[in-house]
């Protein structure tokens, strides 16, 4: 009996339990690394600021980490994710109303812009995106190395971005480590593949889905939860006013006010509308001129080689490419399937 491998493409999609959160806390769970950062937050919070208003652009690379579900989302839904966050990190989120004249002057433009990258660590045409079929997929924070060993870039070059089926059993819809705290190996983002962008396996969703990636790319870039991870906590940012608590899964209404040391975020209430809230996706839209300023410290403390002319020009993102359409030679993917014997009926999936 001969034995013949079938190969075939399954597509779909599933429904999300929301009000899932930021894992990025989670991964500093003892003495230990909660020392480490803090050290490395103190030395970018301390630096002087080195305002930029030269676009940096980061290489990227999506490590989509699937098993022939659909979990393996398509390239036009990461492209559709690029769009959206680099819209929000030049201060031009689509949900951005206008309609509060307070907040809406604390839009930064934080010049930053992800491209894809174009050339791979060797030197050769990519497209910034990856499929690699692992069950992997189903994804737990401690098993983070063997996830990322994977597949893998330089951290220094590129922006590593794992796009997985679930994050501990479904609890957690991303999460980041803060620069300077971790190896080349670990350092980058992990994401749940339905809060990737605002089509495909996100469809649906009600805009709670597309700031995901905003919200870890701002961990990413050494910025804290805006309510400091306790009630009334610091975020050690100037202009964002003391939060209560996360606005999970809400978007309060205009003025927010919370009891906060007698009422301290009055007249205007808690900035619900940051990245760095737990609030949806479709009432935020800004990070403020403080956070900007942590980014553009992040840049000169940890991030200078990734943002640099020359790893610019060697990841080949220097050029702008915005119907993102790759001249590389087509890479076939496959996914493996059943066995059947020799003579039987294929079935077309």
């Amino acid at each position: 009996m001969k034995n013949i491998h079938i190969i075939f493409l399954t597509l779909g999609f599933f429904g999300f339990a929301q009000n899932k959160i930021c894992g990025t806390d989670l991964l500093y769970d003892t003495p230990e690394k909660i020392a480490i950062k803090n050290q490395s937050l103190s030395e970018i919070y301390g630096m002087p600021v080195q305002k930029s208003g030269t676009v940096r652009i980061i290489p990227t690379v999506f490590h989509i980490i699937h098993n022939c579900g659909v979990d393996n989302i398509s390239d036009e839904q990461v492209f559709d994710q690029i769009k959206h966050i680099n819209l929000a990190l030049r201060g031009n989120d689509p949900y951005n109303s206008g309609t509060i004249p307070y907040f809406q002057n604390l839009v930064a433009d934080n010049n930053v812009e992800l491209r894809l990258a174009k050339k791979d660590p060797s030197g050769n045409c990519t497209s910034g995106i990856l499929h690699i079929e692992s069950p992997l997929t189903q994804h737990y924070t401690s098993n983070d190395v063997d996830l990322k060993i994977l597949s893998h870039w330089p951290s220094a070059q590129y922006l590593n971005i794992y796009v997985v089926e679930s994050i501990d059993e479904g609890t957690i819809a991303g999460y980041a480590y803060f620069p300077g705290t971790v190896g080349d190996l670990e350092d980058g983002i992990v994401l749940v593949n339905n809060s990737v962008g605002s089509i495909g396996t996100a469809f649906g969703r009600g805009g709670k889905n597309q700031n995901t990636l905003t919200h870890e790319f701002g961990h990413y870039m050494g910025l804290r939860h805006i309510w400091g991870d306790q009630t009334c906590g610091d975020d050690f940012i100037g202009d964002t006013p003391q939060h209560y608590e996360p606005n999970l899964g809400r978007c309060p209404s205009y003025p927010f006010i919370t009891n906060c040391n007698n009422n301290s975020n009055a007249p205007h209430g808690e900035m619900y509308m940051n990245y760095m809230d737990y609030s949806n996706s479709n009432c935020q839209w800004l990070f403020s001129p403080g956070q900007k300023q942590v980014i553009d410290q992040t840049f000169s403390f940890s991030r200078a080689q990734l943002v640099s002319p020359s790893n610019n020009i060697t990841t080949g993102v220097s050029e702008i490419n915005t119907s993102f359409v790759s001249n590389c030679a087509p890479v076939a993917s496959f996914c493996s399937a059943d066995l059947v014997c020799q003579g039987q009926a294929l079935k077309v999936i």
